[in-house]
């Protein structure tokens, strides 16, 4: 009895061992899930909802990849090259988890424009091919999506901007020609609306210079509006214009010489704040709240109700340079880490965060 006594004390000690064994080595497991996996070769990125869409080299393998917002899990959709012409300039999430590739491959007298669908299941299909030697050929400067449309822009060889669905199928579906748009700088969606940020050339006091336009239609292709966003003097570098405009349901957004303006979608400013002058950029907006980039070194949240503003994320040794996203579930943004090989982290800002942080 003695004996099975003690051989029952050791089976049960070493019971014990083996079970706090698997206990360390699950919490080991579910402790390396946890860990961010490296991102190289960081791309175009684009979101939806709790998910981002973004084109990067994920344990060796380059790949289109879809991870939910803050899970540090990335699944491959496909391959990194699915625009066709080996380096992906754009991407846009439309309806059911589907994804615009737009690949622009300029050269010397030539440019190129190939646009292709990825299905959620991954299947890839070209849409529309533009470009070819440069002066009058036709191109696609942008693409763009949200939960009810896909498409993009096509301006002619004789510059008449042409707005384009992407059907299910694969298939590039005129819409509309909108008159009066002569150089789009950039382009936003939502809730079936759409904003352009155009310049056109204007003769002031000083000189030629342009008039920075916001114009809003909708997926339909109707004129809502027209309007001015900024006038930039002759002999002002381009890039003074803010060409990162953002919508959210009936709020358009815009950053321009050191304040946010935000309009309705007939172009009535009805705020205007002022926001940290040292390189604000890349707006994102969702429910009274804006998120923008100061400079590459932080992302800052606005309360659109009384203009409070606060920095929610820093960049430390990086630098943050490649977009900002705003969201339900909260703010994304890439960052750039230092060193040889540039590895990219997606940092998540939960909505939770900002509401506290601004009230």
């Amino acid at each position: 009895m003695r004996r099975f006594g003690s051989f029952r004390r050791r089976s049960l000690q070493i019971a014990g061992l083996l079970l706090i064994t698997a206990a360390v080595s699950l919490t080991s497991l579910a402790d390396a899930a946890l860990v961010p996996p490296s991102l190289t070769n960081f791309g175009p990125w684009a979101t939806k909802g709790s998910q981002v869409k973004f084109v990067a080299t994920v344990r060796k393998q380059a790949a289109l990849w879809t991870e939910k917002f803050g899970s540090n899990t990335p699944k491959r959709i496909a391959l990194a090259d699915c625009g066709g012409l080996g380096e992906l300039d754009q991407l846009a999430v439309g309806p059911k988890g589907s994804v615009a590739c737009l690949d622009i491959a300029p050269g010397i007298d030539v440019v190129y424009y190939s646009l292709a669908l990825v299905s959620n299941s991954g299947a890839v299909k070209h849409v529309a091919s533009a470009g070819g030697s440069t002066g009058l050929v036709d191109s696609i400067p942008f693409v763009f999506g949200d939960s009810t449309f896909l498409g993009f822009l096509h301006v002619t060889a004789d510059g008449v901007v042409q707005l384009m669905r992407i059907t299910s199928s694969g298939h590039a579906q005129h819409v509309a020609d909108l008159a009066g748009i002569s150089n789009p700088q950039a382009v936003a969606i939502d809730s079936g609306r759409i904003v352009i940020s155009d310049l056109a050339p204007s003769l002031g006091v000083s000189g030629h210079g342009y008039t920075n336009l916001g114009h809003v239609y909708t997926v339909a292709g109707q004129h809502i509006s027209t309007f001015d966003i900024a006038t930039i003097a002759a002999g002002a570098p381009i890039g003074s214009g803010p060409f990162s405009v953002t919508i959210r349901k009936n709020r358009i957004v815009a950053l321009y010489d050191k304040r946010l303006s935000v309009y309705t979608l007939h172009g009535q400013r009805v705020h205007s704040y002022p926001v940290n002058p040292k390189g604000a950029g890349w707006p994102a907006t969702y429910y009274g709240y804006v998120v923008y980039i100061r400079a590459g070194s932080a992302v800052h949240a606005l309360k659109l109700s009384n203009g409070k503003d606060r920095i929610v994320a820093r960049a430390g040794k990086g630098w943050f340079g490649n977009g900002l996203s705003l969201q339900a579930p909260g703010a994304v943004a890439p960052l750039t880490l230092p060193g040889d090989n540039l590895h990219t982290k997606l940092v998540f800002i939960p909505m939770s965060k900002i509401r506290a942080t601004l009230g």
